[in-house]
């Protein structure tokens, strides 16, 4: 998984990585213009994971854009909040 986004990123990136080496672009050459190992995008196109930067990168270089999830009101999940931890007493 890509940082923990899920699967629909990762099938999209390797879709656009596959059309794009479809189309003539070479894996070596999509990896170079993204600043990445040829090595590494190789793995991801055979399902291995990308780090999130890795990801964003690799995306501005098939043309995808990664955004934030939104809700059906088209508004920006929030954050999920993190329960409030008590506080410790000094002795």
């Amino acid at each position: 998984m890509i940082g923990g986004l899920g699967v629909d990123i990762e099938e999209r990136l390797r879709d656009a990585l596959a059309t794009a080496t479809n189309g003539g672009r070479t894996g070596y050459a999509v990896a170079k213009a993204a600043g990445l190992k040829p090595e590494l995008l190789y793995r991801f196109a055979r399902g291995g994971d990308l780090r999130l930067r890795s990801a964003a990168k690799l995306a501005a270089v098939l043309g995808l854009t990664l955004v934030p999830a939104t809700t059906d009101a088209g508004q920006a999940k929030p954050e999920q909040e993190q329960p409030a931890r008590p506080k410790r007493k000094r002795k």
